[in-house]
């Protein structure tokens, strides 16, 4: 069953792969870059840490309205059951 928190999750890497792509495109961020930041937030989607993600929109999306809407409690890590 797909909870509140995974489509939260997956909004969060779309919208950090887009930036980060973005970034790339502009030369603001290498791609070998972009592509370490990506595998690496992969890892935190994965592995459900929510603080990870987190830590990745607030430096790459800063005006990301996922930000504010964290369906969880707090930004503590959070594994899935």
């Amino acid at each position: 069953m797909i909870t509140e928190t995974d489509l939260w999750r997956a909004a969060v890497v779309d919208a950090v792969t887009e930036a980060t792509g973005q970034l790339a495109s502009t030369n603001t961020l290498t791609y070998t870059e972009r592509d370490k930041e990506r595998w690496a937030m992969s890892a935190s989607e994965r592995e459900g840490d929510d603080a990870g993600l987190m830590r990745y929109l607030r430096r790459l999306c800063p005006d990301d309205p996922h930000i504010e809407g964290y369906p969880g409690p707090d930004e503590r890590t959070t594994t899935r059951a």
